[in-house]
């Protein structure tokens, strides 16, 4: 059976996140930020290696602290290495990954 979501918690809160509502997920330090349709936003200490590990494979890591939704790109600027997403999120993206998220928004258009 495909899953289509996963569990992840906090302090105060247990939270289904859903593949299709997650735009992205960065790691800075010890905190793990997931980026959610609607602007929502869940905070929890989570490597990103184990995030890593159960999304699909449209998910696409484009820095070493960074994982986007390919599917949610909404604009590549393949010089300045900004993916924007929708919902008005924008990320810099290691250069050689550029290629990477161009091939995989070409492949599905």
């Amino acid at each position: 059976m495909k899953h289509t979501a996963f569990t992840v918690r906090n302090e105060t809160e247990i939270k289904a996140i859903h593949f299709d509502s997650l735009l992205a997920v960065t790691v800075d330090n010890y905190l793990c930020t997931f980026y959610l349709e609607g602007n929502d936003e869940f905070i929890c200490t989570k490597k990103l290696k184990d995030i890593e590990r159960i999304l699909p494979e449209y998910f696409i890591k484009i820095r070493r602290n960074t994982i986007i939704n390919a599917k949610k790109v909404n604009s590549l600027q393949t010089k300045e290495c900004k993916i924007s997403l929708f919902g008005n999120h924008t990320f810099k993206c290691v250069a050689k990954n550029v290629r990477t998220v161009k091939q995989f928004i070409d492949f599905n258009l």
